[in-house]
């Protein structure tokens, strides 16, 4: 089963996930996307054994292969060390040749889930807040503070 994070990737892909009863009237395209450590192409050999080996599955919710222009705007953030973000700089380097903004944060020497815990919590949330302010969904300096003693975290 793809995890949570995928699921919120997968709200871009328009033309193969609607089900007979949904109101296609009704967009489920976000206006930006914050995306911690996603799966963003469920065809690699680790990810499609998740899904029982269907690869047309794969195909369908896998974000990187429906990437186009005026998807909307991302924040991609993965721990340097994440065996998935070769498939966030899979994105972005898509998602740049397509005029798409997709921005990264990286965290040196961090793995996979890095931000569920301080002060990595906070500096991610900076980054997200400083993201949502540059699209115009929020006003001012972040209001967050990275606790004094993460620098022995270094």
């Amino acid at each position: 089963m793809p995890p949570v994070r995928h699921l919120a990737a997968c709200t871009v892909i328009d033309d193969t996930v609607d089900d007979a009863s949904d109101n296609l009237k009704i967009s489920t395209i976000p206006q930006a996307m914050v995306l911690y450590n996603p799966a963003l192409d469920f065809t690699h050999e680790r990810l499609i054994d998740r899904i029982n080996g269907n690869e047309e599955l794969a195909r369908k919710i896998s974000p990187t292969l429906h990437l186009k222009k005026g998807f909307p705007p991302a924040l991609i953030i993965f721990g340097s060390e994440d065996q998935l973000k070769a498939q966030g700089d899979a994105y972005r380097a898509k998602a740049k040749r397509l005029g798409v903004r997709a921005d990264e944060y990286t965290e040196d020497g961090q793995i996979h889930g890095f931000f569920n815990n301080s002060p990595w919590m906070e500096r991610t949330l900076i980054a997200v807040d400083k993201f949502l302010v540059s699209l115009g969904y929020l006003e001012g300096e972040p209001t967050i503070q990275v606790p004094s003693d993460s620098h022995k975290l270094r």
